[in-house]
């Protein structure tokens, strides 16, 4: 991997913001699904198990009214009134045995009814329930039409708990698999995204490495060069010099022994120099047969000392044909406030010099 000192931290805050706005997303679906309840779809049910409830109170009134149809004295009325209502607290939900109501209260009046006043007003059932629907249902007369009294339903709560339970656990594995699937939609996007930071990072190493040596190309020299120049401008007690090398009569080589053997010398020497030099260092190919070398924090005694190193590591290589010779010429050069072209000129001029005192030799 090829250190130009620059940094990728823009896909890290990229993800960050990606990830915040799945988070962000569910969070607003949970709050919509948790609105629509309790706006909508609850009051819509308890308004439905209201109009329910209210309308078979309605129709048991009906079983009532009947009654005072009948001529008969007041205690058989009062015994069939008493046996009505408990057939209609006896009508139960199948699905639990609920009742559907749970109590029933008579206030009727006397002005229009034979009998003492309040000798009827009865009521049957277990104590009323603050969740229970209520339901006040006028009775008139068969004949007469005459309104003669007022029923009162308490209808049970269950169906509609039972009913919002059910509707609950629907909304709940609803809001769970929207969840998932935005959660799946998450991992996703971040896997898109580390692949497309991938082909990125191959895209920039591309663009900044050499496709023979695999070293760093002349752009990725540059950049890194004026980074440390800036840095070397900043910090004057933190030198920065280069070593630019030539390969010694390299156009005899690629004549006499090929192309393919020329290849093979410009990759060996990249290597020979990424093994010499320290990993702070930069080894890249600056063009042709020239490799440039910059280092950090080294002045120039300690950038003579190492071009001297990779002279005679180049000189001491092998090759497959033991025809081949190789050495190289240098030109080192310390950075005195100067641009990166100024700076590289300068160790062109080091380095020309070095040829014409007779090459295999580093000029600082």
């Amino acid at each position: 991997m090829i250190n130009t000192g620059f940094t990728g931290s823009g896909t890290l805050r990229f993800e960050r913001h990606l990830a915040l706005i799945f988070a962000l997303l569910g969070v607003l679906l949970t709050g919509v699904i948790t609105a629509h309840w309790l706006l909508v779809i609850e009051p819509l049910l308890r308004a439905d198990a209201a109009s329910r409830s209210h309308a078979l109170a309605q129709a048991e009134s009906r079983s009532l009214e009947r009654l005072f149809s009948e001529r008969c004295d007041q205690g058989a009325l009062e015994t069939e009134l008493r046996a009505t209502l408990g057939s209609i607290l006896l009508i139960k939900d199948p699905a639990t045995g609920t009742p559907f109501i749970r109590w029933i209260g008579l206030l009727l009046d006397y002005d229009l009814i034979d009998a003492p006043p309040g000798s009827l007003d009865i009521s049957a059932g277990a104590a009323t329930c603050a969740a229970c629907f209520v339901a006040e249902i006028p009775l008139y007369h068969p004949r007469s039409h005459q309104l003669i009294g007022l029923a009162t339903f308490h209808s049970s709560p269950e169906f509609l708990r039972r009913l919002i339970d059910n509707v609950r656990v629907r909304l709940l594995w609803i809001g769970l698999a929207s969840l998932g699937l935005i959660g799946v939609a998450g991992v996703g996007a971040r896997h898109l995204l580390h692949r497309l930071e991938a082909v990125e990072n191959e895209l920039r190493q591309a663009a900044l490495t050499d496709p023979l040596t695999g070293i760093a190309n002349r752009r990725a020299l540059f950049a890194r060069l004026t980074t440390e120049l800036e840095r070397a401008h900043r910090y004057p007690d933190q030198p920065c010099a280069i070593i630019l090398i030539d390969l010694d009569h390299f156009k005899v080589i690629n004549d006499s022994f090929g192309h393919a053997m020329g290849d093979e010398v410009l990759t060996k020497v990249a290597a020979t120099l990424l093994r010499v030099v320290r990993k702070a260092d930069l080894v890249g190919r600056y063009g042709g047969e020239e490799f440039l070398v910059i280092l950090p924090h080294t002045d120039r005694c300690g950038a003579m000392h190492l071009a001297e190193r990779v002279r005679i590591a180049i000189k001491a290589l092998i090759w497959a044909d033991p025809r081949v010779r190789l050495t190289v010429s240098g030109g080192i050069c310390e950075a005195q406030g100067q641009t990166a072209d100024a700076l590289i000129e300068a160790a062109d001029r080091k380095l020309y010099s070095a040829k014409a005192a007779g090459r295999d030799r580093m000029e600082g």
